[in-house]
Formats: structure tokens, C-alpha cells, sequence
């Protein structure tokens, strides 16, 4: 079977976590990191081997009729997560039971992201502490930077647009506003926020990718207007399709402030747990056929 572990990128990590799994009823979950010695893709097969995850989908669609949880692992670099359906397992579920948390309760947090259940779907929130730090950050650079500063800042945020983050992101911008209005000063303008979502292979190209004419797919874009282009191989996307006939927007990476109203400079906000900056719509031609539809989540803390 093609190694459907190591996720190449946080966001894919995080698309294939909440679209192909908490979205499918793999709620339970184990979080964990590979200590620093060991390779991460022994640990892979050690535990594909353990908890017998290299199965086909006839296999888990029976395990599922006979009331059998069935079990998913991912790992992004050194941080993995193992879920399971609910149901019975020979040992998952008395192994891991001091450390098993419920994704409907307690989200999985990783890369500056909450993945929970919530409403009957997956739902995807900038993790409570991130946005926290956000907006302190933001609310400082509000009466002290000029709107175009703060503008290109907000663009270059490196969070993909799934719903509750693009509410999320909407009352930062509101709350800047509010804020610049107070001092008397200039807003910033309206449609900074980039709301664009792409959507990427999370374990790279699969195998029959160059047959399906995917094999000269127009790389992930990423820069700015004034920087240029630049193209991140680490990223592996379907050819884009214009939305209504548009081109495709760029996204834009984090650059340094402008000089602001206060006469001084000061870096861009950068994310503790950074991730690419998403802004292209693509089409997502996957082996499984993964549900490309847009879920939404979120968190208010961060699991230990």
C-alpha cells in the first residue's frame, strides 16, 4: 500500500486530519512526539504494525458493520496523532487509555490550529492561545503603524481559510478598526484579509498522478506583488481552477512592517507555529477521493 503517514506540510497535516478523519467519526485520539534520536518512520511502521492500520477500505468498512473501531495515524515531523472510530479493539483503547482524549471535547492542536467535532462536522479554529497572542499583537500595531503597514501584515498571516478562521480573522480586522477609530485615525481597508483556501495533496503527489495529467500541475504560488513569485515544492497541488472565471490570487508571505505613523520599524507578526500562507483555489484529485468540502471547527485550549 502508498505510505499514507507522513504528512509533507501542516497544512495537508491538518486537511487530512480534519476532512478525511475527524470528519469521518475518528474522534478518539492519542497525541504524541518522536524523541529526538529515534527516526520518526520507524516509529511509523512500528506502529502501522502494532495497531494493523495498513488495511484496504473493504477492511475497515466490514470491521465498521461488525462493531470494530477502526484506527488512522498521521504524523507531520516529529508530532503524530493515532484516532480511532468509536467501537471494540483488541488493545488501542486499554493501552492508551490514561493518555485518550475525545475530539468532540478536547481539540487536537497543532501548528497554531484546533481540530474538534462540533455541530455535526469538523470544525478548524486558530488554537485560542495563537489568536490571543494575534490580536495583542495587532492591537498594538493599530495606533502605532499606518493602514497599509498594517494591511500587508494581515495578508501575510500564514492561516488557511476555513470558515471559523475567516470569522475569526474578520473580528481581528473589525477590532483594529475599532481601534484606529477611537485614536482618530485612518482605517484599514476593507478586503485585506485573504479568505482564499487551498486545497493540497497532504502525502504529495500519489503515484498515478502524472497519468491523471497531473504531473505538470502549476505549483503552489506564494509571494507577493511586489516581491515576486515564489514557488514552495514542498507543497504538492492539483492544477487551480479560476473561481467564476477569475485568475488565480496570490498569496502573500510575511515581509517586515512599513515605516510606520511613529516614525520606526518593527517585524512582521510571526506565527509561533508558522505555516505556509494559502491564497490560490484549487481542485483537489486525490487517490481517495477525499471530500474536498469546506469544515469548520475549533478549540479553547491546548490538550496536554
Amino acid at each position: 500500500m502508498e505510505d499514507r503517514c507522513e504528512a509533507i506540510s501542516v497544512v495537508g497535516f491538518i486537511q487530512q486530519l480534519a476532512v478525511n478523519y475527524v470528519a469521518h467519526g475518528y474522534w478518539h485520539y492519542v497525541t504524541g512526539h518522536v524523541p529526538t534520536e529515534k527516526d520518526p518512520r520507524k516509529l511509523d511502521a512500528k506502529l502501522v504494525h502494532k495497531y494493523g492500520l495498513a488495511v484496504s477500505t473493504w477492511t475497515r468498512a466490514r470491521r465498521k458493520r461488525r462493531g470494530i473501531a477502526n484506527l488512522q495515524y498521521i504524523r507531520h515531523e516529529k508530532f503524530f496523532v493515532i484516532l480511532a472510530t468509536a467501537g471494540e479493539h483488541p488493545s488501542f483503547f486499554r493501552d492508551e487509555a490514561r493518555s485518550l482524549r475525545d475530539a468532540r471535547k478536547s481539540p487536537i492542536c497543532y501548528g497554531g490550529y484546533a481540530v474538534s467535532y462540533r455541530g455535526g462536522h469538523a470544525h478548524v479554529r486558530i488554537e485560542q492561545g495563537e489568536l490571543n497572542r494575534l490580536r495583542a499583537h495587532f492591537l498594538d500595531r493599530a495606533i502605532h503603524r499606518r493602514p497599509d503597514a498594517i494591511a500587508n501584515e494581515l495578508r501575510a498571516l500564514p492561516y488557511v481559510g476555513y470558515a471559523p478562521i475567516r470569522t475569526q480573522l474578520y473580528g481581528l480586522y473589525l477590532a483594529i478598526n475599532k481601534r484606529r477609530q477611537q485614536m482618530g485615525y485612518a482605517p484599514v481597508p476593507h478586503g485585506t484579509l485573504n479568505f482564499e483556501r487551498l486545497i493540497v495533496f497532504p502525502f504529495g503527489a500519489p503515484a498515478r498522478a502524472e497519468s491523471a495529467g497531473l504531473a505538470n500541475a502549476a505549483p503552489f504560488v506564494q509571494g507577493s506583488p511586489t516581491q515576486g513569485v515564489v514557488t514552495r515544492p514542498d507543497l504538492v497541488a492539483a492544477p487551480y481552477v479560476p473561481f467564476h472565471g477569475s485568475a488565480p490570487t496570490e498569496s502573500h508571505t510575511g515581509s517586515p512592517c512599513q515605516e510606520g505613523s511613529m516614525g520606526c520599524t518593527s517585524p512582521a507578526f510571526v506565527p509561533l507555529h508558522s505555516a505556509p500562507a494559502l491564497g490560490v483555489r484549487r481542485l483537489l484529485f486525490d487517490e481517495e477521493a477525499a471530500n474536498p468540502k469546506q469544515q469548520q471547527g475549533g478549540c479553547n485550549h491546548d490538550p496536554k
